[in-house]
């Protein structure tokens, strides 16, 4: 659970600095081996989203980068979805013995400036997510919104369906305390959709604001899908899901066990733990309040929530590999949260 936390608070801390738009933004995802990194042949020339050797003059990653783990020699990629930069944030934050102390600062690409990003976020309650699989094995995860409850109250005349009001999701501050711009700001005008697809990519369009909806499709390792989840519920929606995906797949607990448990949250501010980890609690298991003693003793700063309405609800269905169907909705903290499940898969059409 420390080691989820940290993670928790320093993966937010990068989201609310670099995500945003990607149309509008250059977001600094790079993965492994990637070579758009290696054709760069001198620091000076060495673009955000990659790291230079420290002792060379490159990026401030790049101290991070050199030590233990052997010394970058070149220009490579530490983009946000690098292993090398994944280690360099836990290293250089993240201790055995002591909660890392929030906020945590992002992580610091070359040219981009440093400064502290706290949470943005606030409760939402427009929200609805499905998880799909029918007889044939296809899969839909799909998360809608229209923001608030009820939108921006106008019908659509003759159709039937709500406005959102979306654009309270981009970020209400538009300079961070150096003078640089959020990611996330709102900004006017029209650029070309660089990241859609064909011919749509040479269409223009505004910039549209970030969002937490987090729908899921978990693939076996050779590729096939299994597993579709996700749910409402604002800005907790992206660590709800990662809870349960850790218990499903990590702990190989069912779908009940998963999203039925407590969760822990951090969004790079004072951590949330549902009220089953709440040591004052007496429904709290012993193991329960030695843990949330033990993080205490760590310097962990937290909340206690209770499982309720107020809390996301995972919709989930599962495919075995028998083929049979699992499925299952969170009653516990939604009443009206339905699961429907029935039968087994028609597979005679499948390929071995």
């Amino acid at each position: 659970l420390h080691r989820m936390i940290d993670g928790m608070n320093m993966a937010w801390s990068d989201r609310n600095k670099y995500l945003a738009d990607p149309d509008w933004v250059d977001i600094p995802v790079r993965y492994e081996n990637d070579e758009y990194c290696e054709q760069f042949t001198s620091s000076a020339t060495c673009p955000a989203g990659c790291g230079w050797n420290r002792a060379d003059g490159g990026s401030e990653e790049g101290k991070y980068l050199t030590g233990t783990r052997g010394e970058l020699r070149g220009c490579r990629s530490i983009g946000l979805l690098s292993k090398d930069y994944a280690n360099a944030r836990r290293d250089r934050f993240s201790s055995l013995f002591k909660i890392a102390q929030v906020p945590l600062p992002p992580g610091n690409f070359s040219s981009i400036a440093d400064d502290t990003w706290l949470a943005d976020y606030k409760d939402k309650v427009g929200t609805t997510h499905l998880s799909v699989i029918d007889r044939w094995g296809n899969m839909v995860s799909m998360t809608t919104t229209i923001e608030e409850n009820l939108g921006t109250g106008i019908v659509v005349k003759g159709r039937g369906f709500l406005l959102n009001n979306e654009l309270t999701d981009f970020s209400f501050n538009s300079k961070t305390g150096s003078g640089s711009g959020y990611a996330n700001r709102p900004e006017g005008g029209k650029r070309t959709r660089r990241t859609a697809l064909g011919q749509d990519a040479q269409t223009f369009g505004g910039k549209r604001p970030r969002s937490s909806m987090t729908p899921t499709i978990v693939l076996t390792p050779d590729g096939k899908p299994f597993l579709a989840i996700g749910t409402p519920g604002g800005g907790r929606i992206t660590y709800t899901v990662f809870n349960a995906l850790l218990a499903i797949l990590d702990r190989n607990e069912t779908l009940k066990e998963a999203i039925d448990a407590p969760r822990c949250i951090s969004m790079n501010g004072v951590t949330e733990l549902e009220s089953a980890y709440n040591c004052n609690c007496s429904s709290a298991l012993p193991q329960d309040r030695y843990l949330v003693s033990a993080l205490r003793a760590r310097g962990l700063q937290f909340t206690t929530s209770p499982s309720s309405s107020t809390s996301p609800y995972l919709e989930a269905a599962l495919l075995r590999p028998d083929a049979s169907l699992s499925c299952y909705a969170d009653q516990q903290r939604m009443q009206t949260a339905q699961a429907f499940c029935e039968g087994k898969l028609d597979v005679s059409g499948w390929k071995k």
